[in-house]
Formats: structure tokens, C-alpha cells, sequence
């Protein structure tokens, strides 16, 4: 696996801890081509060296997840990482970064190991990065950065952080104090639970400045094997995952993400033209058909009102109809016959309301009801069918 130090055209490495940018100074290293430390200091954005920074986000700043996922490239979804952490997430989806590791899925029977950061923690950095005119190539998580040990413990320490790994498991930040850290590796790693009474091993990485914390851990931790993995130095730890992906890509990864989408996108695009071409000939086969109902409407008119123009053909149909009925003398639906009809039916509804008295006049019906309630009057309009309700009017006498 690549170094960080090591990656081509990158050399100044920004060490971004979770007090950034309240405070504004971050601890910077300028590396040559082989890796080589040729500068290092703590300032302000805008007094770093000249180049694009790699920034390594420190460790407290993201969380580290075990989850089962489905096989293929649904794995690397947004959204199925997001519902396979719905329950250890807290918030809304969108206010956690989700990244996948992918070489940690590979081991048989395990989960896969998903890097967890705020949005909007990131988003704060970009966009102070971006105001100081230092805007990043790459960004990469310290605690990702830490590879497993196959059975040992890893323990790495500088100023202000501790990161604690224990083989493959997922690595932990830690606040860097030798009781807290010692009440942690002591239990698990003591002799009773070795086997063979062989002590349990700790590598540790620490830096120049936590020396004493590490004489400490070894006063502590009796019944422990510290073996001292060299110095700690956060600009050399091997490259993860870069958490500028999805919507915090860089232009570059931006346009591989073209490149890999064009094939979906053609198929998608061809998908949709025929989706529109059948749906365009339905619309047009449809329109065929309305015109010529239309017309067959038009001549059925035509043939049952030669001299009428047509307006509102169903209403007039209608009235020719009933004109047509009286001429048979048959009943028209106005008719006082038909309407008293229609009021008998109702009244079987509604036996309490009395018809004290009716009035005919230019063929609508007007009825008194004596009936004990109001609701009794309403009931017997409702019961009343909807032609014959337009053509009687209904009014309650007072009871005396």
C-alpha cells in the first residue's frame, strides 16, 4: 500500500485535529519526492508552504462501523451503507459521510467496515480551506490510516490523541492518559488469559514528546509486552480511502465518475427514448380514437337535430328528448304525474314527514311538509332522485 509521503505531486502533508479552525494554526510537514521530511512547523493556512495539502483529518473526527452488506456494487452504495447503519447512526442520513473501506470486507465471515464523518464537520473544513485559497488533493482519516496487526495490539500515540487497534478489530481514538489507556489494554492482555502464561504483545507507535506516557503504560501494565514499533509519525502512515468522494469530489474524481457513468447513462438514455416513443404513439392512438368519437358524436347530433347547432349536446339532447315524449304523450320528467312519482317513493323513506299541501306552477313542484323536525323535511329531499330533486322545492309548516 502506498504512503502517504510517498504519493507523487503531494508534498505538503496539514494535520487537521477537531479544533480547527477555532484554532487556526495546524501542524504542517513539507516532504520531497522520496518522502523525506525537508520542513515542519504549526501555522495559519495562509502561512503554510505553496502547494496543495493532503490534509490527515485526526482521528476523534470520525467513527469507525462494522456492518453486514449485500455482495456486488450495491456494497459501495450511499444509500445501502446508510440503511445498514440506520440504527447506529444518529441524525438524519444526511448529516453523516459515509465511507466504505474496501480491503477490510475481504477477510471470510467479517463485516464490512464503513468510516463514518460529519458533513458538516467536513464541509466546514472545505469551505476554511478553500476561503485561505488552500483547497486539498486528497484527504484521508488518521484512524482509517492505522493498518491491523494479525494478532497483536497497536497502539499509537502523539500529542493529544491515542489510537488503540487490537488486530483486526476497529480502531479507537483515545484521549492520550496512561490510566484510562492502562485500565483498557491491561484486562484483556493479562496473564491469566494468554496462553501458556506468554504475555500478550503491544506494538507501539508514540512520538518523541509522549515518551513519558509510555514509560507509564510499561509501569502500569506489568503483565504486558510492549514492543517498540518505531516512532509515530502521522505523515507517513499508509494512504486509506479518500473521504473526498461522492458529494466532495475533487473535478478530477468528478470526471472518472463521467467516464464510469457514460455506458449506464447510454443505456438509460435509450431506455427513455423508447419509453417516449411508445408513450408518444399511445397519446396519438388516443387522439385518434377521441376524434373519432367526436365525429360519430357530431353525426348522431346532426341526425336527431338537423337545424340545431350543437352546444351543449347532452342538454339539449335531453330536452328534445322530453319534447319528443310529450308528443307521444308520454310523461316528461317535469310532469306533475312523474314528479308526485317520485315524491311518493320518497315518503315510504321517510313516513313522518306529511305532505300538507302542493303548488304546480311552470312545471316545478312546490310541497309544504308537516313533520315534527327539520331533519325529517332534509330526509325527504335526499330520498328524492336527482332529477326530480331540481324540480321540487320543499318547505316545513310550523306545527301548531
Amino acid at each position: 500500500m502506498p504512503s502517504i509521503a510517498t504519493m507523487p505531486r503531494t508534498r505538503l502533508r496539514v494535520l487537521i485535529d477537531e479544533d480547527w479552525p477555532a484554532t487556526p494554526a495546524a501542524e504542517w510537514v513539507l516532504l520531497d519526492g522520496a518522502g523525506s521530511r525537508l520542513a515542519h512547523g504549526r501555522d495559519r493556512a495562509d502561512e503554510w508552504p505553496q502547494g496543495m495539502p493532503v490534509v490527515v483529518l485526526g482521528a476523534t473526527q470520525s467513527a469507525w462501523h462494522v456492518t453486514p452488506l449485500p455482495g456486488g456494487r450495491a456494497a459501495s452504495d450511499p444509500r445501502v451503507l446508510a440503511y445498514a447503519l440506520e440504527e447506529a447512526l444518529l441524525g438524519e442520513p444526511d448529516a453523516h459521510h459515509l465511507t466504505r473501506l474496501p480491503s477490510a470486507a475481504d477477510r471470510e465471515g467479517a463485516g464490512a467496515d464503513v468510516l463514518v464523518t460529519g458533513t458538516g464537520r467536513l464541509r466546514q473544513i472545505l469551505d476554511a480551506l478553500a476561503n485561505a485559497g488552500r483547497t486539498p488533493c486528497a484527504m484521508y482519516s488518521e484512524l482509517a490510516c492505522v493498518s491491523p496487526a494479525t494478532d497483536h495490539t497497536r497502539l499509537l500515540l502523539r500529542p493529544g490523541m491515542a489510537i488503540l487497534r487490537c488486530g483486526h478489530d476497529a480502531p479507537v481514538a483515545l484521549d492520550p492518559d496512561p490510566q484510562s489507556l492502562a485500565a483498557l489494554i491491561e484486562p484483556p492482555h493479562s496473564a491469566a488469559g494468554t496462553t501458556d502464561g506468554v504475555p500478550a504483545t503491544v506494538d507501539i507507535m508514540a512520538s518523541d514528546a509522549c515518551a513519558d506516557i509510555v514509560r507509564q503504560l510499561r509501569d502500569a501494565c506489568s503483565d504486558v509486552r510492549f514492543a517498540d514499533a518505531g516512532r509515530y509519525q502521522w505523515w507517513r502512515l499508509p494512504a486509506a480511502v479518500d473521504l473526498l468522494h461522492g458529494p466532495f469530489a475533487r473535478a478530477g474524481n468528478v470526471a472518472s465518475w463521467r467516464r464510469t457513468m457514460r455506458l449506464p447513462a447510454a443505456i438509460a438514455a435509450a431506455a427513455l427514448l423508447l419509453l417516449g416513443g411508445a408513450t408518444l404513439a399511445d397519446i396519438l392512438r388516443l387522439r385518434t380514437a377521441i376524434d373519432a368519437l367526436d365525429a360519430d358524436m357530431r353525426r348522431q347530433f346532426a341526425a336527431a337535430l338537423p337545424t340545431t347547432p350543437m352546444v351543449v349536446p347532452e342538454v339539449q339532447l335531453a330536452r328534445h328528448l322530453a319534447s319528443l315524449r310529450a308528443q307521444a304523450g308520454h310523461l316528461s320528467d317535469d310532469d306533475l304525474l312523474a314528479l308526485l312519482r317520485h315524491v311518493a317513493a320518497a315518503r315510504e323513506a321517510v313516513p313522518a314527514a306529511a305532505i300538507s299541501r302542493l303548488d304546480y306552477t311552470d312545471r316545478r313542484l312546490t310541497l309544504h311538509v308537516a313533520a315534527d323536525s327539520a331533519g325529517d323535511v332534509a330526509r325527504l329531499g335526499d330520498a328524492l332522485p336527482a332529477q326530480a330533486a331540481a324540480r321540487v322545492d320543499l318547505q316545513r309548516d310550523e306545527q301548531p
